[in-house]
């Protein structure tokens, strides 16, 4: 994920790298230099409550040293004290929306890689050897295993350990728990 400040700064360079890679913007997660503007709206009006509740908090620690009375102040600061409960809650769904749209933007390539919509625009650098001939057609690993024989047999003495559930804390599993998975894998195979 890109830095936030980055790409508010260098808007025109995000574009630019998202038109080389033959992509365009996506903002359908929100527009993340609209919803930086309103997170620093929203920091700037918080700070400003804080600072305020900080002021009548030491002037009401001041009359109540005196014995004046700072009941409208207390009253003030309960709804200063709501109203940035509030602020930082639509903050922290700016903030959200801040990083689901950084999300959907892709890292910026090197300078040196050839700009292109596809592999197409890929320059060969150096080809080591020449790639393998065969007078048949490959065919892939899972074709293969199922002719191959019980391959559940061959991953429990091979000492697969098993599906990440059957783990233990140490990541090793018991002969007795590897016999009990094996039975039950050999019984789901011979179906």
């Amino acid at each position: 994920m890109l830095d936030l400040r980055w790409v508010v700064e260098n808007r025109a360079a995000v574009e630019q790298m998202l038109a080389d890679r033959g992509g365009t913007l996506d903002l359908s997660r929100g527009d993340p230099w609209a919803l930086d503007g309103e997170r620093r709206a929203l920091l700037q009006k918080v700070e400003q409550l804080r600072h305020r509740q900080k002021v009548c908090g030491e002037e009401i620690a001041r009359r109540g040293r005196a014995r004046e009375d700072a009941s409208d102040l207390k009253t003030e600061m309960k709804g200063v004290s709501d109203e940035i409960k509030a602020l930082e809650t639509r903050l922290a769904e700016v903030e959200e929306a801040i990083r689901q749209a950084l999300l959907v933007i892709p890292n910026v390539p090197d300078p040196s890689v050839p700009r292109g919509a596809d592999a197409s625009a890929n320059v060969e650098v150096r080809r080591v050897g020449d790639p393998p001939r065969f007078d048949f057609k490959p065919r892939a690993h899972f074709e293969i295993g199922p002719e191959l024989g019980n391959l559940v047999r061959v991953a429990f003495w091979t000492g697969w350990r098993g599906p990440p559930r059957t783990r233990r804390s140490t990541g090793r599993t018991s002969r007795a728990t590897r016999t009990r998975i094996w039975r039950s894998w050999s019984r789901r195979s011979s179906r």
